[in-house]
């Protein structure tokens, strides 16, 4: 297992290899109605992505939101890119569900 030194720098690393979209892109929490077209499409295909990799993974809204602490509607919003969704968020469900953080931002 790794130490929390390395779990950190695997973390940074993982988030570095993100397509610079994430970069360009603004992590504060704010409403998909309150954002341009191309920041609602962006946000459609990471909640799209998330869906897609739960699905694989075999769990169900419920389960992933119980596992992570997160409340089932907020996630609901994520998946559905209604809201936009900050990187501590990103890093707790890859950690969840055995991805990189950067998996969420590969087509």
């Amino acid at each position: 297992m790794a130490s929390a030194a390395e779990q950190v720098i695997f973390f940074v690393y993982d988030l570095l290899s993100c397509t610079t979209t994430i970069f360009t892109t603004n992590l504060r929490n704010f409403t998909a109605s309150s954002i341009s077209m191309s920041d609602k499409i962006f946000l459609a295909k990471l909640g799209a992505k998330i869906r897609k990799i739960r699905k694989e993974k075999s769990l169900s809204l419920d389960k992933l939101a119980a596992l992570c602490d997160y409340e089932k509607a907020n996630l609901s919003r994520i998946e559905s890119g209604k809201t936009n969704t900050t990187i501590l968020t990103l890093y707790t469900l890859s950690r969840v569900m055995g991805v990189r953080v950067s998996d969420f931002f590969e087509d």
